[in-house]
């Protein structure tokens, strides 16, 4: 039977108020860019090519010390619990559809997986608050 970690309850809401905090700000920040990307592309796409690899770099570097926080301070503390080990492949993935991202040459792919990578980030935080939270809040 898996287990939660017994914590101090101030500990506990850190935690999830950090989680939520960061998977809003994450989103937001997202939801900026792809305004941006599209309607600058959508309007220069020869000049915008130069600067798309940016976004990809600025997103990578929001992602990367998120998934430190989860995988060193949050996972552990659900060991046995099938969705940790669920949710560090799909960091993971995300690390990798970013390097991908960025190496493609067609613009009009990259552009495509920045749809896809937001769609896919929103999905992965509301499955993490869903799993999460309520264990944070109950335990």
């Amino acid at each position: 039977m898996p287990g939660i970690e017994v914590l101090p309850s101030e500990k506990k809401e850190e935690l999830k108020n950090r989680l939520i905090r960061e998977h809003y700000a994450i989103e937001k920040a997202l939801m900026e860019y792809m305004r941006i990307v599209h309607e600058e592309y959508s309007k220069n796409p020869a000049k915008y090519r130069k600067y798309i690899n940016e976004v990809f770099k600025n997103i990578r570097d929001r992602l990367l010390p998120h998934f430190e926080f989860e995988e060193k301070e949050l996972f552990p503390l659900f060991k046995g619990y099938p969705f940790v080990e669920e949710f560090l492949r799909e960091h993971k993935e995300f690390t990798n559809m970013i390097e991908n991202a960025i190496k493609e040459q067609n613009m009009e792919k990259k552009l495509q997986l920045l749809d896809n990578l937001a769609k896919i980030l929103k999905s992965h935080a509301e499955k993490e608050n869903i799993k999460i939270l309520p264990l944070l809040a109950h335990h």
